[in-house]
This record gives structure tokens, C-alpha cells and sequence, in this order.
């Protein structure tokens, strides 16, 4: 998946991402549009920032915010070839798996799976092979391979062009190595996790209301949570999706005194660049870097070890940011020189 602040998309969606942050970054206005994959449709509207519009979430992004979410997206596009082809198809090599989006759905395909399609387009009288999942039927006529979901009653028809794609990326299709990797760590707070990157501001929050009695209201969504806070009876309110609490302003500086403690704990630092906000944690045998939706472990070592192309993280640089992939789970952040710094400091880094 695609996180871009509180947008949460598939990765088919990259090449039109990619389109129209270039576009942004280099100081040119595209046209308003509206794109479909996966079943799915993105307004993407251009003026002097970028907005995108998806499954009743918003993203703005300025000049900056789209060159970071530029080179996130780009390794992500590059890591998984993610292609636009001929008929809106979009194909990704998704580790152990083949990605075929197009406007009406998706559809992923293991390797014995892509074999078999590829088989049957060139000798359409081949009977049909277990190979393919009950739900998935195809048929040859007329040169073009068609595919019909039956769990969605949705269908594509794929061209040669398809097939010969499908024939190179068999090589590609490799599962990556398994690896225990930790959840990033949340704090507690009266029934509520709080999620590390929502977490200083909140404990700046409440020390303010502790000491004026005044909320300054504001709401902070990512793709996979929502911290919300607002005036209340009892003095100030916290809420996530599901619940909310009340708390008095003695009660505020009490658990901004917990919530420091335990970032203290984690030798957590904060960076803030725009609607970007980076958190650095400590976690078992390692670091987490956190970018709202965008949440990766860096284990103890990385940065000495020798690393290949088929490891499940992946280090780039572009546009001036160090990149780190988790290919598991297509999570991407992007760091600025000062928060690479960050992360690597020794006092930090610990077990490095």
C-alpha cells in the first residue's frame, strides 16, 4: 500500500502519483482528474498544491511534502516494477506475487498461477489447471487473454503486450525472507493507544492546558488511526475511532508526565517538516522510524552488513533523502539529513 498522510491507496495508483507530484515539483500546474484502479477512484486536483482525494480521506501537499511522498512512491515504484501498460492495467511484482490492477479491480497472482495463464494464451486448448484459484477463470479468443473474477463478477481482457510482461516478471516473483520484526511500541492513555507519532504533541497539549486551562482543538488522522482532542465538561477530551476520554487539568499534567516518561524511555526524538511528522524510537534490537502510516524497523547492524537486493530492507537516496523500505510490507520513509543523523547516533542507536 500507499500512505500519504491520511490516504491509505493501493500501490497501483503509483504511476499517476508519480505524474502529478513531478509535475508539482517542478513548479507546473496539471489538470484536475479523476483515475480508477482497483475498483477505486482518486480525484487528484492541482493548483498551487496537490490534493487527493480517496475513500472520503483528503491529502494536501505543498511543493516539499510532494517531493518526500515523490521519492517515497518512486522506490516503491522501482522496488516492485510498477508498471502502466496499454488498457489501464497496472502490473506490480509484489515480492511472491503478481499484481493486476486495472479500472474495475485487482487481482494478485501467485508464480504457478502466472505460469499457467501464460501457457494457456499460447495453446488456448490446453484443459483448464488446477494451478489457478477456483475463483479465477480464463479464456483465449481473438488474441487476448480473458480474465473473470468470480468473486466480484469483474473481468479484463489482456493483450499480448500483458503476457510478455507476465512471461519476464516469472524471475521476479520471489517471497522475502520471513524475519520477526516488533510493533512499533504505543502508550496507554485510559483506554486510548497513543501512537508514537501523535504522542508529543499530545503531551505538549495537555501540559498547555494544564497550565492555562485553554484547548487549542485539532485532530490528527493517519490511514491506520485517529487522535482527536477538544474542549470538554470534565476540561479537555481525547478520542480515537472508538473511544473517548475526559480528564481534569490536574489530570493532564499527570499523564503528560507519563506520556514524557515513556518517551523518554524509548529515547524518542521528534521532527516535524510540514504535515510530515518523523518519530525515532527505540524497539527491541533496533530503531523504528515512524512517518504516520509509514512505520519501519531498522535492526541493530543494518548500516554495517552487506545488503542484497532480495533483503526485505531496502536503502535508497533520492531528492536529498535517505529512503528505507520494508519490502514485507511496501511501508516507506523518507529522511531528511538531521533525522538520519538522528538514527544513527550512537547514543541513540544503541545496540548498533
Amino acid at each position: 500500500m500507499i500512505n500519504i498522510l491520511s490516504v491509505n491507496c493501493s500501490l497501483a495508483f503509483a504511476p499517476y502519483l508519480i505524474d502529478a507530484m513531478s509535475v508539482l515539483e517542478t513548479g507546473g500546474r496539471a489538470p484536475s482528474r479523476t483515475i480508477s484502479q482497483g475498483g477505486s477512484g482518486m480525484a487528484l486536483a492541482q493548483a498551487d498544491s496537490l490534493s487527493l482525494i480517496y475513500r472520503n480521506r483528503r491529502a494536501d501537499l505543498n511543493n516539499a511534502e510532494a517531493r518526500h511522498y515523490l521519492a517515497t512512491i518512486g522506490l516503491r515504484a522501482n522496488s516492485y516494477e510498477i508498471s502502466l501498460m496499454s488498457e489501464e492495467v497496472v502490473l506490480a511484482s509484489i515480492n511472491g506475487a503478481l499484481l493486476v490492477s486495472h479500472p474495475q479491480s485487482e487481482i494478485w497472482l501467485d508464480d504457478a498461477a502466472v505460469r499457467h495463464l501464460i501457457e494457456s494464451y499460447q495453446a488456448p486448448d490446453l484443459h483448464p489447471d488446477p494451478a489457478l484459484p477456483q475463483w479465477l477463470q480464463c479464456s483465449v479468443a481473438a488474441g487476448r487473454l480473458l480474465l473473470s473474477d468470480q468473486r466480484t463478477g469483474r473481468w479484463v481482457l489482456l493483450g499480448a503486450d500483458h503476457i510478455a510482461e507476465f512471461e519476464r516478471r516469472l524471475g521476479l516473483l520471489k517471497p522475502v525472507a520471513e524475519s520477526a520484526v516488533p510493533s512499533p511500541p504505543v502508550i496507554p492513555l485510559k483506554g486510548i493507544e497513543i501512537h508514537l507519532q501523535s504522542a508529543f504533541k499530545l503531551a505538549r497539549t495537555l501540559v498547555d492546558f494544564g497550565q492555562t486551562r485553554q484547548v487549542q482543538a485539532y485532530e490528527e488522522i493517519a490511514p491506520e488511526f485517529r487522535l482527536a482532542v477538544a474542549p470538554a465538561v470534565e476540561g479537555i477530551q481525547i478520542s480515537d475511532t472508538n473511544e473517548r476520554v475526559g480528564m481534569t487539568a490536574r489530570e493532564a499534567l499527570k499523564w503528560a508526565g507519563l506520556i514524557q516518561a515513556e518517551l523518554t524511555r524509548l529515547n524518542a526524538i521528534e521532527f516535524v517538516r510540514g504535515k510530515i511528522t518523523t518519530v525515532i524510537a527505540d524497539g527491541a534490537g533496533g530503531r523504528f522510524v515512524l512517518q504516520w502510516g509509514d512505520e519501519v524497523f531498522v535492526p541493530a547492524g543494518f548500516w554495517n552488513q552487506a545488503r542484497r537486493m532480495d533483503d526485505r530492507l531496502i536503502h535508497a537516496a533520492d531528492r536529498g533523502f535517505s529512503l528505507l523500505l520494508d519490502r514485507a510490507k511496501s511501508a516507506c520513509v523518507a529522511l531528511a539529513s538531521e533525522e538520519l543523523s538522528a538514527l544513527l547516533e550512537k547514543p541513540l542507536f544503541k545496540s548498533d
